[in-house]
């Protein structure tokens, strides 16, 4: 099963290769591979497995974009107001 994730790849015909190591992936065997169950108890539940450093990249877009709805939420509900140097 762990064979079947979908993992980033890269390099000669899909080869993985380990950002510490500068080797193939050993994926499942690593202890910075991380596994995902995205929609978990649904009928679309699957997972998705990368490396911890593969996710990173993905978690810092999906905070920027959380942080910037909040701001544009905040921003509607209380108006910035200009402010003139003293």
């Amino acid at each position: 099963m762990a064979q079947d994730l979908q993992a980033p790849g890269f390099g000669v015909a899909g080869m993985v290769m380990c950002p510490i190591m500068k080797t193939a992936c050993i994926k499942h065997a690593c202890e910075f591979w991380v596994e995902l169950t995205y929609a978990a108890g649904t009928e679309n539940a699957h997972k998705v497995g990368r490396c911890s450093y593969a996710w990173q990249a993905i978690l810092q877009a999906e905070n920027t974009q959380a942080i910037n709805r909040l701001h544009d939420t905040i921003a509607q509900i209380i108006p910035v107001k200009a402010e003139t140097p003293a």
